[in-house]
C-alpha cells in the first residue's frame, strides 16, 4: 500500500550544474523503470497471471495508465492506492528483480481490491492483503532475506523463517495504516493462517487456476 506522501514534489527547472546532473539522473531512472516495467509485464509469469486475472474479473487495467514510475522519498519502493493505481519508485528500485518483486506485490493488492472488494479501513482486510502480497511476491525469499541480514537455515527452519518474514513485513505495512494504530499485530495474527494459505489467482478456486 502507499505510505503517506511517498512521491517527491516536482522539481523546479534545474539551474546549477548539480541540479542539471540530478535531473539527468532522474530521467535515466525514469526511463529504466519504464523499460523494466514493460519487460516484467511481458516476461514474468506471476505479473502476467495477475494482469490476466484483473482483466478476467472486469477490472480496468492499462499498464501505462495504472502503473506509474515516479521519484519517491526513501520510504518505499512502490505502493498501491485504490484511486491512484500502482506506484513504482524509479529512484528506489535497485534492480530489475527488485522491481519485479515490487510490481508483483502491488499487483496482489490491486487484485485483492478488485476481486475481494477489500475495505482498506478494516484492519483485518488490510492485514490479509499484506500477508498475501508478502507471500506471493517473493519478498520473503531466501536471497531477499539474506540481503536484509536475516539469515535462514535449510528445510523446516528455512520455512519457519519465511513465515516469520511474511508476518513481520505484513505487520510493518499494517502499522502504516492510520486506521490500524495499535492493532497491527493482532490483525495479522487473526488472519495469518488463512491468508498465507490463499494463493489466488495462482492456485485455489480462482477460475483461471482451473
Amino acid at each position: 500500500m502507499l505510505p503517506p506522501n511517498p512521491i517527491l514534489p516536482q522539481a523546479s527547472p534545474p539551474k546549477t550544474r548539480e541540479e542539471q546532473m540530478a535531473a539527468r539522473l532522474a530521467a535515466a531512472q525514469q526511463a529504466q523503470c519504464e523499460r523494466w516495467k514493460r519487460e516484467v509485464l511481458a516476461d514474468d509469469p506471476k505479473a502476467r497471471r495477475l494482469a490476466e486475472a484483473l482483466r478476467a474479473y472486469g477490472c480496468p487495467f492499462d499498464a501505462d495508465r495504472h502503473i506509474r514510475c515516479l521519484p519517491c522519498l526513501p520510504v518505499a519502493s512502490g505502493g498501491f492506492g485504490a484511486d491512484f493505481g500502482i506506484l513504482l519508485c524509479a529512484n528506489q528500485v535497485i534492480s530489475k528483480d527488485h522491481l519485479r518483486e515490487t510490481l508483483v506485490h502491488e499487483l496482489v493488492h490491486a487484485y485483492d481490491h478488485c476481486v475481494f472488494r477489500y475495505n482498506w479501513m478494516d484492519c483485518k482486510h488490510f492485514a490479509c492483503t499484506e500477508v498475501r502480497a508478502a507471500n506471493l511476491s517473493g519478498d520473503c525469499g531466501f536471497v531477499r532475506e539474506v540481503t536484509r541480514g536475516n539469515f535462514a537455515l535449510r528445510g523446516q527452519q528455512l520455512d519457519r523463517r519465511a513465515q516469520e518474514c511474511i508476518r513481520r513485513r505484513a505487520t510493518l505495512a499494517t502499522r502504516h495504516n492510520p486506521h490500524c494504530h495499535g492493532q497491527a499485530e493482532a490483525a495479522v495474527a487473526q488472519v495469518f493462517d488463512a491468508c498465507v494459505a490463499d494463493r489466488r489467482p495462482f492456485e485455489g478456486t480462482d477460475p483461471l487456476a482451473e
